[in-house]
């Protein structure tokens, strides 16, 4: 092995990941109560007999001559209205644990599929070559969206814990100690505020991957190690044209549209179809979003400055890490004016 020590044991351990059945992975976070609602939801999944556990408790309480189901639907719904819980709102994603020799395989797996087009794909790329005015954003519908993805994660030190490279499960100080933001020396960090940064965050993009257009609360520094990219990148001053979730919803911050599935802009009323019509109803001011597109190769490092809007498309495999330190104020007064 060139005399290289290779610990096979620390190879098998299981990192935390991501699950996707599709492409598309966005962040969420139920509050406390909504965590209860969600839970209740949950118990009504359907049983054997094709009914719903709610409705099989209704029939027995309107059998004992009660009416137990109805009040407890009552509550639910309550609750659900005063916490703002979505109906019919599913986690876009599981949070799962799985070790690298795993996730490489099932990136390898995808970088194939997606080197083997399927006729659907060939068609697609037919159509796109024919139609010159084709959005941009809908460049990434070929990638075979609807199969599992998942995004593997290495975290030196997060939010969720403190700063102690030696009992973290999931350190990278022990190999990358000059990112510790403890040490006195240490320079990585932005500005004076070195005892808030949010340690050294590395994902593992499998290709299609998309992570929805979001913005962070936070300055940040991206460097790609490997692979390949693409960022959309909006200022704050659009955040009233992205069509963000509520503060109180669980994926709060991001954008509700799915922007590798624009429409094309309004045409006439006899060319535009009934799917985009619907679109430009519902978020009329899209149109008039703003944004700068990068691709970052290997090597590349991006500032992101705290609140700036970013979407991003992994275009093959790649491996990227990046650290958080502080934040910038100057736009805060455009996200409040999105009602953060």
């Amino acid at each position: 092995n060139g005399g290289v020590n290779i610990n096979y044991k620390k190879k098998e351990k299981e990192y935390r990941a991501e699950y996707s059945e599709n492409n598309h992975f966005m962040y969420w976070m139920l509050q406390r109560n909504q965590k209860k609602v969600y839970k209740q939801r949950k118990k009504n999944t359907s049983t054997k007999d094709g009914g719903t556990n709610t409705q099989k408790r209704q029939k027995e309480s309107i059998g004992r001559g009660a009416i137990t189901a109805n009040r407890y639907m009552q509550k639910l719904q309550n609750e659900q209205k005063k916490e703002l819980l979505p109906a019919g709102w599913e986690a876009p994603t599981k949070m799962i644990h799985m070790n690298f020799d795993n996730w490489y395989r099932r990136a390898k797996e995808q970088d194939l599929r997606k080197q083997t087009p399927t006729r659907h794909d060939q068609k697609q790329q037919q159509e796109q070559s024919n139609n010159t005015n084709a959005d941009v954003t809908n460049a990434t519908k070929s990638q075979q969206q609807d199969v599992p993805h998942w995004y593997f994660r290495l975290i030196g030190c997060g939010a969720m814990g403190k700063c102690d490279g030696d009992r973290s499960t999931e350190s990278l100080f022990s190999e990358m100690d000059f990112f510790h933001p403890q040490r006195p020396q240490s320079d990585l960090y932005l500005g004076s505020e070195k005892d808030k940064q949010s340690g050294i965050h590395c994902r593992f993009g499998m290709s299609g991957v998309i992570s929805e257009a979001h913005y962070d609360g936070s300055r940040n520094m991206i460097a790609l190690l490997s692979g390949e990219r693409r960022y959309i990148l909006s200022h704050p001053n659009q955040c009233q044209n992205l069509y963000l979730y509520p503060k109180s919803h669980p994926s709060s911050r991001h954008s509700e549209i799915d922007w590798s599935n624009v429409p094309n802009k309004k045409g006439n009323a006899s060319t535009v179809s009934a799917e985009e019509a619907s679109f430009h109803e519902r978020f009329p001011k899209f149109a008039n979003a703003t944004a700068n597109e990068i691709v970052l190769q290997a090597g590349d490092v991006l500032y992101l400055p705290t609140n700036w809007f970013h979407y991003i498309v992994s275009l093959n495999m790649n491996y990227q890490c990046n650290t958080r330190s502080g934040t910038s104020f100057e736009n805060d007064y455009l996200i409040q004016q999105c009602g953060f």
